[in-house]
């Protein structure tokens, strides 16, 4: 029987996407026993970064071995980047997350690593518990037994079904519904699927390319410029900034920039604490040529008083040249000798005396 219109128009739309079992709407559920939508498309997205790609012989088309998709030992996501492709909010993706891993689905491991000489903790690394996955996706059935892993709720199309006990060990588990906080930098991961025949959603495909890495570095020079405090010209410290090399890897280049910006944030305020120091602040383009974000310390300032009070009037205070330095020294000398000098003896007279002799 030949395709018809329809087929022939959608199979070449050349939709990507994850695989989703059927099944797994049954055996992923929520306490309410409605099916887990938010677990069950994690899982799949989860999934799709773990089937191997294969490796085909250019000239035979046959498959002569396969490689992995992520670059480390396991899938590494970040809560927000989940919570970008799938409309989810952050806090959403991490009590599904948990949901499957107390499931026994999943196992999620926070991880420390160092990426471009900055030192990154909480990193988020997933993989899938493969003999779980299989149990609820191909479950046993012994003869003359049907499993039962739904329960009935008020807006379920299946009919309602009475006396429903806990899971069994042929239907999926679940967990009561926790929340859970953790540290972790703010990356922006996306994937691309693969062919699909399920229902899961779409995910677009964005690569992390060269255009893209530019806009990524002009949007976060915004953030350095006015962080550092716009010292000197900001052209030639933008073109500086966006001839910085990122990693291939988005999540990577984002902790990177992400560091660059809280340090130009940390001398933007230190100078700012301290005004009188401030003419020795290195002009941005400097900053940004000297890679001062790698300094292991900040600038060391004098914070020695700026002001001194005398007479009631505040002076600033500043260093003395030479010749100033000279005329203080006289002063202080002839305020010395007028203190070392006897005191009158005599009353009025010998004061005046004395005066006018000193004016003859």
């Amino acid at each position: 029987m030949s395709v018809t219109p329809a087929v022939a128009a959608i199979g070449r739309l050349g939709f990507t996407g994850n695989v989703t079992p059927k099944i797994w709407y049954k055996q992923i559920s929520l306490p309410s026993g409605r099916p887990d939508h938010k677990a069950i498309t994690l899982l799949s997205e989860i999934l799709y970064w773990y089937r191997p790609t294969e490796i085909r012989d250019e000239h035979t088309g046959q498959v002569v071995g396969s490689r992995k998709k992520f670059s480390d030992d396991k899938l590494q996501r970040s809560y927000q980047s989940f919570a970008d492709d799938f409309g989810m909010t952050k806090r959403e993706v991490q009590d599904s997350l948990k949901r499957l891993r107390d499931a026994g689905l999943i196992t999620l491991e926070l991880r420390s690593k160092t990426v471009g000489g900055n030192h990154l903790s909480n990193i988020l690394f997933i993989e899938p518990v493969a003999i779980e996955i299989d149990r609820i996706t191909f479950p046993k059935v012994e003869a003359n037994v049907t499993p039962s892993c739904n329960t009935s709720s008020e807006n379920s199309e299946d009919p309602p079904r009475e006396n429903v006990g806990a899971p069994t060990s042929g239907c999926g588990t679940y967990t009561e519904i926790t929340t859970e906080t953790t540290t972790e930098i703010n990356l922006n991961n996306l994937s691309d699927s693969v062919e699909s025949n399920a229902t899961a959603p779409v995910v677009p495909v964005e690569k992390f390319d060269a255009k893209a890495k530019r806009e990524l570095l002009a949007e976060a020079f915004e953030h350095v410029w006015v962080g550092y405090g716009r010292r000197g010209s900001k052209k030639p410290a933008e073109t500086k900034f966006l001839k910085l090399k990122l990693p291939d890897d988005r999540d990577q280049a984002v902790a990177f920039l992400q560091n660059i910006i809280a340090k130009a944030k940390q001398w933007g305020a230190l100078y700012a604490q301290h005004p009188s120091e401030i003419r020795f602040q290195p002009h941005c383009v400097r900053w940004i040529n000297e890679e001062k974000w790698n300094d292991e310390q900040l600038p060391v300032l004098n914070t020695a008083p700026t002001q001194s009070t005398t007479g009631g009037h505040h002076h600033a205070t500043r260093k003395l040249s030479a010749a100033e330095r000279a005329i203080a020294d006289a002063n202080e000398l002839l305020s010395q000798q007028r203190a070392d000098q006897p005191e009158p003896t005599g009353g009025y007279q010998d004061v005046c005396g004395e005066y006018l002799g000193r004016d003859e």
